[in-house]
């Protein structure tokens, strides 16, 4: 599909809708319901042989779904109060994006047997690619040479080579990953209590003190209790007395001690395992062209040479800078500017070709049990030695145009715009795909911009 064609795609991201009805959350809400119905079904699937299942999946799927739905509106009603005619509606995450890049996927030709499926399935193929780059935060405005996780998602885009995607909306492949290794929410449960305690008190942080009040009290304490809290703590920090009072009231005098050797481990990122995870994301970086990144979660790879199930393992993909023929890996010194990310990868790509190793990490030989903790818990890492697969092929280019930006920022990354063989696993995985569907029905509608996946990376590239 040609540029010209692509009008309704390439919409101005400034450009709210007219319509006065897009603007009520209501109506947003019920035309995101019935999308996500239509991609995800109203039955969850089946269990992968490497999953465990957790209790009332579907209903929690759908509530994280609302939550998120419900603090994103929350930042739209927000801007939209500041800049009226100019507001748009953004991701839930990753929201400021430092630019997309085209690229080329180039498989290895020494791939092992066992992983010879999907798009590994032919050694030497070549995937043709579009890769963004952004912090990790809500904030659109957050600066670049600031604290902030760091992501870059790849989305490969074949029409002869790749099927139908799961979610059913092209025949694309995509990577989601971030720079670092572990996620600092452990499962579908504890995503919802985060999504909550948002809600709740509008901090992430209030989900580390959750954690710290499950590991001092215990993780069968109920979540209405660890809700109620929350607020006294926060209280209690600010200097009231009264809400040592009310903490008492909650739990007893026997207990409040134990719960506050955990906060006060909080204080200085040693406990709970999140708290330790969170202030490894949070760090400066000089350029995204410099960073390793990690899919954090668990993904079906299918038996190169079995089609039983129980056959397949699981792996994480990790994407490192090197390289590329005749050259080295620029270092950049630091920088200070708000969009300095954006400056840096603009500035690198126009000047020359960057490269990527792709590198596939698989599940240890363990017991199956041991397996699945280690695939539902996003926490873990499998600690398993990476086996490269692909290099991941930047070419020079031209990405400082704003038409450019753009349709980078309309593009949906979703981990379920998956191939089969690479299904995503574990419930982390199993809930974005409601989640990370819902956000982009959501934003596209508020927007008034078609959802559509590429048909080629000339869309992007023809762009002047």
């Amino acid at each position: 599909m040609k540029y010209g064609k692509m009008s309704a795609f390439l919409t101005a991201a400034g450009a709210i809708s007219a319509i006065a009805i897009a603007q009520d959350s209501n109506v947003v809400w019920t035309a995101v319901q019935t999308e996500l119905t239509k991609l995800v079904g109203a039955t969850p699937l089946p269990a992968h042989p490497l999953e465990r299942l957790e209790a009332n999946e579907t209903a929690d799927f759908w509530g994280v779904a609302q939550a998120m739905f419900k603090i994103n509106m929350g930042f739209y009603e927000k801007d939209k109060t500041a800049r009226p005619h100019t507001a748009i509606a953004v991701r839930d995450a990753h929201a400021k994006g430092h630019g997309c890049v085209v690229a080329n996927l180039e498989i290895n030709e020494d791939i092992p047997d066992w992983a010879r499926s999907g798009i590994f399935a032919k050694p030497g193929q070549v995937f043709p690619a579009i890769a963004r780059f952004s912090n990790g935060t809500q904030e659109t405005g957050h600066p670049d040479n600031e604290k902030d996780a760091r992501g870059m998602s790849i989305k490969l885009i074949d029409s002869e080579n790749l099927q139908t995607n799961l979610i059913g909306t092209g025949k694309t492949q995509d990577f989601l990953m971030i720079n670092s290794p572990r996620f600092f929410i452990r499962n579908l449960h504890d995503y919802l209590l985060f999504q909550l305690t948002m809600i709740k008190t509008g901090s992430g942080k209030a989900f580390i003190v959750s954690r710290a009040i499950h590991e001092a009290l215990g993780e069968d304490l109920d979540e209405k209790t660890v809700l109620s809290l929350i607020p006294p703590i926060a209280a209690l920090v600010g200097g009231s007395v009264d809400a040592l009072k009310e903490i008492v009231a909650i739990i007893g005098p026997d207990r409040t001690n134990l719960l506050a050797a955990h906060l006060a481990k909080v204080k200085v990122g040693k406990a709970p395992l999140e708290a330790v995870i969170v202030n490894e994301i949070q760090r400066e970086v000089n350029s995204s062209l410099e960073e390793t990144y990690f899919s954090m979660s668990s993904y079906r790879l299918k038996s190169g040479t079995s089609d039983k199930l129980a056959d397949d393992t699981a792996v994480k993909y990790i994407v490192k800078p090197v390289a590329c023929a005749g050259g080295e890996i620029e270092s950049t010194p630091s920088q200070k500017g708000a969009d300095s990310l954006r400056d840096d990868l603009i500035a690198r790509v126009g000047k020359g070709e960057n490269c990527f190793s792709l590198s596939i990490q698989p599940l240890p030989n363990e017991d199956i049990e041991k397996k699945r903790t280690l695939v539902e818990d996003s926490r873990l890492t499998f600690g398993t030695q990476p086996i490269q697969v692909g290099t991941l092929r930047i070419a020079k280019q031209d990405i400082s145009s704003i038409v450019k930006a753009r349709y980078c920022e309309n593009l949906s990354f979703n981990p379920w715009q998956s191939q089969a063989e690479h299904q995503p696993l574990g419930s982390m995985n199993r809930v974005r795909r409601f989640a990370v569907t819902a956000s982009s029905i959501r934003r596209h509608f508020i927007n008034n911009v078609k959802r559509l996946e590429p048909q080629s990376t000339e869309e992007y590239s023809s762009i002047k």
